[in-house]
């Protein structure tokens, strides 16, 4: 995977598991998100970095194919590269292996390299370039799809953010999208699918005391189902999309 690989082993906890034992969505995305600031803290282009140099990483687009989830008590490695840098973007993808080195997980992701102070985006800098190998690396992209447009509402559910929901970078944590996103599904899609898929548009932050609004489209296909969820805020402001794929156990 390339001299800039990082690699954590991790233990499932219980706390971190849903009714089935398994690592919930919102766990997976948080481990996936400190793997990649510890690499940052690693190669000295961290939290004190950031803060000394006014620029903070905001998680764009991300892509998670599913084969198997981790259960609880089952030890983990988590594996992260920084693939390339173009631009203001960073682009980095993760493993998650188990303990026979099979693969159970794999994401692509998209960063935004983001001014702290005006919140804009900013080119990366030669210095975080250098630390992650890049520095003379021609620039290039992922190849990311980005997630359609729901067209039609068939469950909803209302949050507000809480003290808890908010992170380092002073708005919602990333995780707490796909949370949102999944608590106004059915209950027995939960528990008779599997999620294969999870594809996250992040559009615009959300902050402290905002009221949010988790809307989705529920469609059956031949192996399961594809919901479109859309996250949006006070006057229908869109915040995140999500597309999520799903299967019966088996198929």
């Amino acid at each position: 995977m390339g001299e800039k690989l990082f690699e954590k082993e991790y233990k499932v906890h219980y706390y971190e598991t849903d009714r089935k034992q398994k690592l919930k969505t919102r766990s997976l995305l948080n481990y996936l998100e400190e793997v990649s600031l510890l690499q940052s803290e690693s190669l000295g282009v961290g939290l004190d970095f950031y803060k000394n140099n006014g620029v903070i990483w905001v998680l764009h687009k991300l892509d998670i194919e599913l084969k198997r989830v981790p259960f609880f008590n089952e030890t983990i490695l988590v594996q992260t590269i920084p693939f390339s840098v173009s631009g203001f973007m960073g682009f980095r993808k993760f493993r998650v292996l188990d303990a026979h080195n099979e693969e159970l997980i794999s994401a692509n992701s998209a960063w935004l390299f983001i001014n702290s102070d005006r919140r804009r985006p900013q080119r990366v800098s030669g210095r975080v370039k250098e630390a992650y190998g890049h520095l003379n690396s021609p620039e290039e992209k992922l190849d990311m799809a980005t997630v359609p447009g729901s067209s039609r509402t068939d469950a909803s559910a209302e949050f507000s953010v809480r003290h808890a929901d908010i992170d380092i970078n002073q708005h919602v944590n990333n995780a707490c999208y796909a949370e949102w996103a999944l608590e106004p599904l059915p209950e027995e899609l939960h528990l008779q699918y599997k999620l294969k898929r999870m594809q996250i548009d992040f559009k615009k932050e959300t902050t402290y005391k905002e009221d949010v609004e988790s809307l989705v489209q529920i469609d059956q296909n031949e192996s399961g189902f594809t919901t479109l969820h859309q996250i949006t805020g006070p006057e229908s402001e869109e915040k995140c999309r999500i597309a999520c794929h799903w299967e019966k156990p088996g198929t």
